[in-house]
């Protein structure tokens, strides 16, 4: 339990000043005094609470993974969706890092899809299967988001590189970007593949590949101008060129596989189907549509067809937002993506979402409807009282790992949450008050493993020249990206 308020605060501060200082032996900060800084909150949910937590030891992947025995029921899922509280938290990248390579090495998952743009995954995948190029310059001229350019997440690709290293093609692991908001590498990685299987077809699905590279061969925000200018009609006229080419392609199934591989024809096609995705994407958030959040319908389709990539029996992981994994029947327009994934799956999907306490992490600024720039931001209050997040800065242990499966029902605890309760998140935007990110939620309903990391500290950007291409035109009613 937290200890005297001063005393709290030095050691806020010294932990976000020394953040790798821990040791790998260390063992977790056990808290006393239960109630030291509860005021009225019901003491017996927290003593419920510290019945069922497991310590975790830190967040660096660099930590052996005993710690993580509890999390060792994922193994029976088919698709396992990691969260995170923020998009630009360090101890969650590295946690994720840690749980994908812990599910890689002792349950044999496959690959590792990121809410991230398809197009772009391709060249990752190329480098982290046949060591392509140079990691870096393709993770600051590749990548859209300024969320995935930091050097935890190239830490966790260097590693799935040096995994695959001597290994079978049919052993190594993939990186796969289930995202639908871009158009602008898909056409040329797809006229790519023709022109090496087959010339005398390009000129077959060339004018709809030169009508997406038309509209996609500038920013994305200028993308969403065009989109925004067009007619419904139109719309629908850029979706039938798409799905004529779609239908040549399939046409020659048998021939393309024969004259590469069934993955490339796979991804090939599929590559087509995210353009069409990206068409109803685009258009519908340029015209502040969200009667049907196609956004994570298609992401929850593009993960279930990862899943099935390299056979029936695939396990894989996914890396997106609490707000995207979560099953959550109220996000904006039919649902979450784990809503789609929880209700196809059932119990094959697995939820872990992250929290925390107090800490530092990156995300731009906005004041009003004004983006300012991207920034590390502080939170150093502690969270709103009789939030989910206030109960669990109380337990006993700083970080830990909670399966909502193990909450009594009849507990005061399993009582508590039985009715929806403040949770806090930020997604790719803050604007400095922290009471605005609370929303409700049924924690056993939405997660069935929740990892909270007390104090953290910023992701860490790496250094690019990529400043007029950030790929970021925040929506303000959408701020989970």
């Amino acid at each position: 339990m937290k200890k005297l308020k001063v005393l709290s605060s030095i050691l806020f501060l010294l932990t976000i000043l020394l953040p790798s200082c821990q040791s790998p032996t260390e063992p977790p900060v056990i808290k006393d005094q239960i109630g030291a800084t509860t005021d009225n909150l019901n003491t017996q949910i927290v003593r419920d609470l510290n019945s069922i937590i497991h310590p975790l030891n830190g967040a660096s992947p660099l930590l052996d993974d005993n710690d993580l025995a509890p999390l060792s029921f994922l193994k029976d899922a088919k698709i396992v969706g990691l969260g995170e509280a923020t998009h630009g938290t360090k101890e969650f990248f590295q946690l994720k890092h840690r749980i994908f390579k812990y599910l890689v090495e002792n349950y044999g998952f496959k690959a590792f899809g990121f809410e991230a743009d398809m197009g772009e995954s391709i060249y990752i995948d190329r480098y982290i299967t046949k060591g392509e190029g140079n990691l870096e310059n393709i993770m600051t001229t590749k990548m859209h988001f300024w969320t995935w350019r930091t050097q935890e997440v190239k830490d966790l690709l260097k590693w799935m590189r040096q995994y695959n290293i001597g290994k079978s093609e049919d052993s190594k692991i993939h990186y796969i970007g289930f995202d639908s908001q871009f158009i602008t590498y898909q056409p040329d990685l797809i006229l790519e593949y023709f022109n090496r299987v087959k010339p005398g077809f390009v000129s077959q699905i060339l004018p709809s590949m030169q009508m997406i590279k038309n509209i996609g061969n500038t920013l994305p925000s200028l993308v969403g101008e065009y989109y925004k200018n067009i007619s419904q009609k139109r719309k629908l006229e850029i979706a039938d060129s798409l799905k004529d080419a779609l239908t040549k392609i399939t046409a020659i199934k048998s021939e393309l596989i024969s004259k590469s591989s069934d993955f490339e024809y796979q991804t090939v096609k599929q590559l087509v189907i995210n353009l069409i995705q990206a068409n109803d994407v685009i258009y519908s958030s340029a015209h502040f549509d969200y009667s049907i959040n196609y956004r994570d319908k298609y992401m929850a389709d593009n993960a279930v067809w990862i899943s099935n990539l390299f056979g029936a029996n695939t396990k894989i992981a996914v890396w997106a937002h609490n707000g995207h994994i979560q099953n959550n029947s109220n996000y904006w327009g039919g649902g979450s993506m784990g809503k789609y994934l929880k209700n196809k799956l059932a119990n094959r999907y697995q939820i872990v979402g992250f929290s925390f306490s107090k800490g530092y992490f990156e995300a731009v600024s906005q004041s009003g409807n004004t983006f300012v720039g991207l920034k590390v931001q502080l939170i150093n209050t502690a969270p709103q009282k009789n939030s989910l997040n206030y109960i669990l800065f109380n337990a006993k242990y700083d970080n830990f790992i909670l399966k909502t499966a193990d909450i009594p029902t009849n507990s005061e605890l399993g009582k508590w949450i039985a009715t929806p309760e403040p949770f806090f998140m930020i997604g790719a935007v803050y604007n400095g008050n922290p009471a605005n990110y609370y929303g409700n939620i049924l924690l056993r309903y939405y997660y069935d493993v929740l990892i909270n990391y007390d104090i953290t500290s910023a992701a860490v950007q790496l250094q690019t020249n990529m400043a007029k291409r950030n790929y970021f035109n925040p929506d303000t009613r959408n701020n989970n990206f």
